[in-house]
């Protein structure tokens, strides 16, 4: 009850009204999308054990990606993946730098030798979920960033294609052609003003947006106070991130209609990334079908088939793509490692290294 006093303390000082956005914040529990962490994954922990004890460990899915640290479990370095990128499809790469320095003079000096001009993205080398992840369009805006920022940072172009797809593909050691598992359509949350309403009013009044209202205004720099004239549209998100308040759409009506097919051919040439999320940019579907498009990050094993962040998929089908998907992981690390692959990643490592990324 205590808890609840300060939450709607909070509510009214931030947004000057308490019921609607507690009734949001109440009603919107019942979809899994803004469950806990550890409440979410919770039902699933019996069936990852069971694959720990079938496949002998947690070595199997420290196999099953050999060029990337971990498999991509959990402290893999972008800066290493974009040296893959490099040597493997260079042409599906966004330009990006490792930021040896964090002051301003330092960066504005790498953007000026590399071509770069704002608006630029700063991103931590190694994080998820869009931890600390900034899109900068000045020299203020991004000395604040540098400021912000507490590790070690990676200096991006921005990509100004409009869509952007979270794509899960997986190939079978031993076979050249990889498939793709799911299409995670993500869709940037807007709205329409209508020159009379606030912006809270009107983010609340549609019932996907409206559910994440705080998450959209922890990154959105407008007030909740503005009010939006006649058919103004307002972006609300800037990045393609679940938890900063995009919209995760399932895109399973894609994966018949051979749209994704230059994806996965350019993923086929990855040296040693068998399984895991790519997230890629491009204009049109058009476009992305005849291969223009950019990569803008690879997740390991550690990345989710983020399809079952779709507001319209039921709880059982959550757990359904999510077991179906480890399945996967846990399949390609053995047969890794019987063909011979032996990293000295261990359970013992991979503990350790989460308590240093925490």
């Amino acid at each position: 009850f205590f808890k609840l006093l300060i939450l709607a303390r909070k509510l009214k000082l931030k947004y000057g009204k308490v019921i609607k956005p507690m009734n949001r914040l109440i009603t919107r529990s019942r979809y899994l999308e803004f469950w806990p962490s550890f409440l979410f994954y919770l039902p699933f922990v019996p069936v990852f054990i069971w694959y720990m004890i079938r496949y002998r460990g947690i070595k199997a899915v420290l196999c099953a990606n050999p060029s990337l640290h971990m498999s991509g479990f959990i402290g893999e370095l972008k800066s290493d993946i974009d040296e893959l990128l490099i040597k493997d499809v260079p042409w599906a790469r966004l330009k990006t730098f490792s930021v040896s320095e964090k002051n301003l003079d330092s960066v504005l000096e790498l953007m000026q030798l590399n071509n770069l001009s704002f608006p630029i993205v700063i991103k931590p080398d190694s994080g998820m979920r869009g931890t600390d992840v900034f899109i900068v369009e000045n020299k203020e805006k991004l000395k604040l960033a540098l400021e912000h920022s507490h590790k070690a940072v990676i200096l991006q172009e921005f990509c100004p294609y409009t869509d952007e797809w979270g794509v899960y593909y997986y190939r079978v050691p031993g076979e050249k052609n990889g498939k793709i598992f799911s299409v995670t359509k993500k869709q940037k949350p807007f709205v329409i003003g209508d020159g009379q309403s606030k912006l809270l009013d009107l983010v609340l009044k549609d019932h996907y947006i409206g559910n994440r209202f705080d998450w959209i205004f922890k990154e959105c720099e407008l007030s909740p106070d503005t009010i939006p004239k006649l058919n103004e549209k307002v972006n609300l998100v800037k990045k393609g991130s679940h938890s900063k308040g995009c919209l995760f759409l399932d895109g399973a009506d894609t994966l018949k209609t051979g749209v994704l097919n230059s994806v996965t051919e350019t993923l086929d040439n990855i040296d040693g990334f068998f399984i895991g999320r790519v997230d890629v940019k491009f204009d049109s579907v058009e476009e992305l079908k005849a291969g223009a498009f950019k990569i803008v990050e690879i997740n390991g094993v550690g990345g989710e088939s983020s399809n079952f962040y779709d507001p319209s998929i039921p709880w059982y089908k959550v757990y359904s793509i999510m077991i179906k998907q480890w399945a996967l992981i846990f399949k390609i690390g053995d047969m890794n490692r019987k063909l011979g692959v032996n990293n000295k990643e261990n359970a013992w490592t991979l503990l350790k290294e989460a308590f240093s990324y925490k």
